[in-house]
């Protein structure tokens, strides 16, 4: 047996109902937790999730209804991949829901699906490793009400790629025990709907410890047979996720994930070490619940490893961690888990704990970032811990009774410092404050330890009560589910202050009207930065977030159809990328004008628009007098037109021509075969949607078609039903060499790899079927000895 399993009983009818029971029972806890979205108005809108996930996912919904599949974004910059970009999770199969519900509905149910699956995963995870029923519930609510997951609701792309990482788990520790072509299955069907989500990161870690700890955590003698069942686990794993991954792995070397990253990227969101208090102390930390980046944690954790936190909260609970203490003594499969979760939590601080040091040696560490995102496994693992925790003292009165003093103790000491706190309050405010932070920071912080060590006083002591009922036998067959009622209510507790509701954006902007009139041509630069102080009513965030939606900054832009020259997205196209880089906004703004870009949304006053490098006298098109801003015309060429002055330069020289000024004429990278008509004719833009854009030129002779869109791997062109090769062009840009006349120019777009990943995919559920039929029929002509599968 891995990990401690005891017992072989097979999923009988008992344990689906069983399961059911628990799915139930983990609804009910997630919907109390999430009351005020689900009875109310507030929208899960903060961060990523407002400025990015919410547009995006209504824009694929519009697709979708469309019958059309959302593989490219038109909008961001000059076109960005949707599948391949990974972030939008476009076959992630919750985007149902926005088919089915009216937007708003299915947006919230895709995030709230997302935390039930987290904690019947957990539930999953937690009985395939042989736990009760009450600790396996402990595992998965304790996960998915964690600080950490919670704080997610910010970030639907790393929601629903966490969410799934205990399936993954699951199903590898059940083929670990028992093999056999099913089971194997579970683990591709797992790590498909992992991939599915965006995240390749999550994904990568999930294979890796959910092959590595049936294994490490496995009786001796079963190792090597665990070892090779693990190995074939990891391919299942990989061949159920090449759908989703392949499309991503073949785009990277064209986005900006091929260049080093930079000090501040590599520096950005890592844990910052004070922080790991609150994996106990609740909301240590933190601020105002409506703007929780600043105050404390500023104060205390804001230093130049870390602007502001990736999670709002790393609560895990003490209840949590006393159980899992309790188990590690004595538990070697509870002691693998936790090891692993100190492993995770001193890899989520990055810098600060030394990780670039230690494991400088390898290739991945130098493009890896973000470290803090590894804090979810702690978030997972420790309650996985404490559910080995559970069952152990439910069932041994002698660490029962160690447990109520552990818990006991640490509950009169919580209350000591909580009093200490109450009635000295200034005192201790002006001592942390000394350092250098301020007193208004630590007048806060000093607030937050008196409610938070409150809390945990409260919870201990409950863990206390509950261990000495379960060590005098008076809790009887129940003890394990009121301990664990006990665990899942101090995190589920402190839950509601790891998410920040906000408004839905209702109605056009009154710039977004003039736009919409200008069709194919309605590209916009929003060169300035967005207002947090401008309505002092809503919170920091919110009011930024209604500035830039208002001035149609990415990616609020995409559903309104609108082009913005920002790009807001997971993978950047490289060459964008580096020429938005190189030049300071004065260049910029004129310079992207080459590009079709005609549009400047101006705040303040008109007179700005000199700022952003637009030629005096301005002119404007629209207003939007709440904020104020205006909308400024500004030169530009056409989206679409044909061109006879190309000169033929290399890669170097394409990118000087686009970071020079003046500009005139064209470049190409490739010779031409044919000299070219002077005046070159007319070109309009006859059909236009995503991924799918007609092209119809005039002309007496030869010219270079110039469409300002990227030029990325995946498109294609025919010129009147013909293939004709796409010439880079300004840098960044598609041209199509085309003759004199009239001509039908079609581009047409396809995500590399997509069509081959799925052809692997059903390649290798068809090779498991065939796996399974030829296992089944062994077993009709084999002897009725049980083989061993």
């Amino acid at each position: 047996m891995v990990l401690d399993v005891k017992g072989g009983e097979g999923k009988t009818r008992g344990e689906f109902a069983i399961g059911a029971s628990a799915t139930l029972i983990a609804a009910a806890v997630i919907a109390v937790l999430f009351a005020p979205a689900l009875l109310g108005a507030g929208q899960f809108m903060y961060r990523d999730t407002g400025r990015m996930h919410a547009p995006m996912k209504k824009f694929l919904a519009e697709e979708m209804a469309r019958g059309r599949f959302p593989e490219w974004n038109p909008y961001s910059g000059l076109g960005e991949p949707l599948v391949a970009g990974a972030v939008n999770s476009v076959q992630h199969p919750f985007n149902l829901l926005l088919l089915v519900l009216p937007f708003d509905a299915g947006f919230k149910a895709w995030t709230l699906l997302a935390y039930l699956v987290a904690a019947c995963g957990g539930y999953v995870w937690g009985r395939a490793l042989g736990r009760s029923f009450a600790a396996a519930l402990l595992a998965g609510l304790g996960f998915a009400v964690s600080g950490a997951l919670v704080s997610v609701s910010d970030n639907l792309t790393y929601l629903a790629a966490y969410a799934a990482i205990p399936w993954v788990l699951a199903a590898a520790q059940a083929f670990a025990e028992r093999g056999g072509p099913a089971r194997l299955a579970g683990v591709a069907a797992a790590s498909a709907f992992c991939a599915a989500a965006g995240d390749p990161q999550s994904w990568a870690c999930a294979v890796l410890v959910g092959a590595a700890l049936p294994v490490l955590g496995g009786e001796r003698g079963a190792r090597s047979a665990a070892a090779r069942r693990a190995f074939a686990a990891a391919g299942a794993a990989l061949v159920g996720a090449v759908p989703f991954l392949l499309p991503v792995a073949l785009w990277v070397p064209f986005s900006t994930r091929t260049a080093a990253l930079t000090g501040a990227e590599l520096s950005a969101w890592n844990l910052h070490p004070l922080r790991l208090l609150e994996v106990v102390v609740p909301g240590l930390f933190r601020s105002d619940p409506a703007d929780p980046l600043v105050g404390p944690f500023q104060a205390y954790c804001g230093s130049s490893l870390t602007a502001i936190p990736w999670f709002l909260s790393v609560y895990v609970g003490a209840t949590v961690i006393v159980l899992a203490v309790a188990a590690v003594r004595r538990s070697a499969g509870a002691a693998w888990v936790a090891a692993a979760a100190a492993l995770f939590a001193w890899a989520s601080l990055g810098p600060s704990g030394g990780l670039d040091r230690v494991l400088g040696w390898l290739p991945l560490t130098s493009r890896f970032r973000y470290s803090e995102k590894l804090f979810v496994w702690p978030a997972l693992l420790l309650p996985m811990a404490a559910a080995f925790g559970v069952d152990a003292v439910s069932r041994d009165a002698r660490r029962a009774r160690a447990v109520a003093w552990a818990a006991g103790g640490g509950a009169l000491v919580a209350l000591v410092v909580a009093a200490a706190c109450a009635l000295g309050s200034e005192a201790l405010a002006e001592a942390v404050a000394r350092p250098g932070p301020g007193l208004g920071p630590a007048r806060a912080l000093v607030s937050n330890a008196q409610a938070a060590m409150t809390h945990v006083a409260l919870v201990l002591a409950l863990l206390a009560l509950g261990a000495v009922a379960v060590a005098r036998g008076r809790a009887g067959a129940r003890g394990a589910g009121l301990l664990a009622a006990i665990a899942v209510l101090d995190a589920a507790a402190a839950g509601p202050s790891a998410y920040v509701l906000g408004t839905s954006d209702r109605g056009a902007p009154p710039l977004a009207a003039a736009l919409a009139s200008e069709g194919a041509s309605a590209r916009t630069v929003t060169p300035f930065t967005m207002r947090e102080d401008r309505w002092p009513e809503l919170s920091r965030v919110e009011s930024t977030w209604r500035w830039g939606y208002r001035t149609l900054m990415a990616s609020w832009n995409v559903p309104m159809h609108l082009d913005n020259s920002l790009v807001y997205a997971g993978l950047h196209e490289a060459r964008y990328a580096r020429l938005v880089a190189a030049l300071d906004m004065a260049k910029l703004v004129p310079a992207l004008g080459t590009w079709g870009f005609g549009y400047v949304v101006v705040p303040g006053d008109p007179g700005n628009a000199a700022r952003a490098g637009v030629p005096p006298p301005a002119h404007v098109v629209a207003t939007d007098p709440e904020l104020p801003a205006y909308l400024v015309e500004m030169p530009h060429r056409p989206r679409a037109y044909l061109e006879s002055r190309v000169a033929v330069t290399d890669a170097d020289g394409a990118f000087r021509f686009a970071t020079s000024a003046p500009r005139e004429g064209s470049v190409v990278e490739v010779p031409l075969p044919m000299a070219l008509a002077s005046p070159p004719g007319t070109a309009r833009i006859t059909v236009d949607v995503p991924g799918h854009t007609e092209v119809e030129t005039r002309g007496d002779g030869p010219a270079l078609l110039v469409l300002n869109d990227a030029l990325v791997p995946g498109w294609t062109a025919r010129l009147d039903g013909r293939p004709v090769p796409i010439l880079a062009t300004n840098w960044v840009a598609r041209g199509v060499l085309v003759p004199g006349g009239v001509h039908q120019v079609e581009f047409r777009y396809r995500t590399p790899g997509l069509l081959a990943g799925w052809m692997l995919g059903a390649a290798g559920a068809v090779g498991l079927c065939a796996w399974g039929l030829l296992r089944r029929r062994r077993s009709a002509t084999a002897s009725p000895v049980a083989s061993v599968g």
